[in-house]
């Protein structure tokens, strides 16, 4: 890319009082790019992301033979690996991630086995060991969709972009079309 800057990133805050964990700092040269010190053992698309307070999950996806992957990764930018997650209840491509409080993660929607879209929200705690936790949240066919948006209103709250418009409520396990929404509120 011609010089053009394509991603800049930075290390975590370090929390240095009362740490006494092993960190790794990965630094490319000032300037410069440089591979990354892991990487995904195969090759992925379509998969959900969304940034955790000490990295960055993956979840899903479709592998390098196009078939649907219930994996679930985390990067830990302080150790610069990958931690394994306990796999998706169903493998997914094309589902949304937000990060909420207290280390939770909302997935939704995406295709499922059959190729097309699902309505389903789970909710991943990344604190439950070994490997984190999958509860069920809200299943209503009325919102399936593939290649939706998730942004934070607050509170665990969440704008699902699509058709129709809609507010997924973590706490309270409920998703809602948004109200005053045009009934064909396109993403």
């Amino acid at each position: 890319a011609a010089r053009n800057v394509l991603v800049r990133g930075r290390s975590a805050p370090l929390p240095l009082s009362g740490f006494t964990d092993t960190f790794v700092l990965f630094m490319a040269p000032p300037g410069e790019f440089s591979e990354a010190p892991v990487a995904l053992a195969s090759a992925r698309k379509q998969m959900a992301t969304t940034f955790l307070p000490y990295g960055l999950l993956y979840a899903g996806g479709e592998d390098d033979n196009g078939d649907l992957t219930d994996e679930l990764l985390i990067y830990n930018v302080y150790t610069h690996e990958f931690q394994a997650g306990e796999a998706l209840p169903q493998a997914r491509a094309r589902m949304a991630a937000a990060s909420a409080t207290n280390g939770l993660v909302y997935l939704f929607g995406g295709i499922g086995p059959t190729r097309t879209p699902v309505a389903t929200t789970w909710r991943f705690d990344t604190n439950a060991p070994p490997a984190g936790t999958y509860s069920d949240v809200v299943n209503n066919p009325a919102f399936a969709r593939a290649d939706a948006e998730m942004a934070p209103l607050g509170n665990d709250q969440f704008l699902v972009t699509g058709s129709p418009l809609a507010v997924l409520d973590g706490p309270v396990a409920t998703m809602v079309v948004l109200d005053g929404a045009p009934p064909s509120a396109a993403q």
